[in-house]
């Protein structure tokens, strides 16, 4: 029987890519169950919708990602193990756009503190978006070559934009803790 993991964030997303890492290392029989929140992740395990539940924990450039930590804690999950993920942000634009031609970032706010120093450094205005693929699915969608945003190099091949500057996070060794959840059997 194929199990779910639920995860905070659409299909390229880095929660998606933890997905995988984890199946692939652990060959589980698996499907992704995509959620907008925390919380959703966490209800989802909790009213048996899904298996696992799939959470940042920490990450090495901010610390612990605590609006994740409190749902978890809120919702009493049990931890089954954690994944390192090794993070590289990418800044894309549309077809057609540079770096003379961006002027803003739609940006996840995790993603912002990771990459706030290029942002200034480009000199560009951020827009807060609720996450990286789903940022970069906007900037494809809308095809304006002033508007930019930060996400995983794997959304940006996919929707085939242009790669304006990989990797763009302030700190080179910037990695991510993930940590998939089980409900407690208390």
């Amino acid at each position: 029987m194929r199990k779910v993991i639920a995860g905070y964030g659409s299909i390229d997303s880095y929660t998606h890519q933890a997905f995988k890492e984890i199946i692939i290392n652990k060959s589980y029989n698996t499907d992704y169950y995509e959620c907008q929140s925390f919380k959703e992740v966490c209800v989802s395990v909790i009213e048996g919708k899904s298996d696992y539940g799939l959470l940042p924990l920490y990450n090495s450039s901010m610390g612990n990602i605590k609006e994740a930590v409190s749902a978890i804690k809120f919702y009493n999950l049990q931890k089954a193990e954690t994944l390192k993920l090794s993070i590289q942000h990418a800044l894309v634009g549309c077809e057609g756009s540079n770096l003379d031609t961006i002027q803003s970032v739609l940006v996840y706010d995790a993603v912002l503190k990771q990459c706030i120093n290029n942002i200034y450094n480009y000199n560009l205005k951020v827009i807060k978006h609720h996450g990286t693929a789903s940022a970069i699915k906007e900037v494809v969608k809308l095809h304006d070559l002033s508007l930019s945003a930060i996400g995983t190099i794997e959304a940006a091949r996919k929707l085939k934009t242009n790669i304006l500057c990989y990797p763009f996070n302030d700190n080179l060794d910037n990695n991510t803790t993930f940590g998939l959840f089980i409900k407690s059997a208390v």
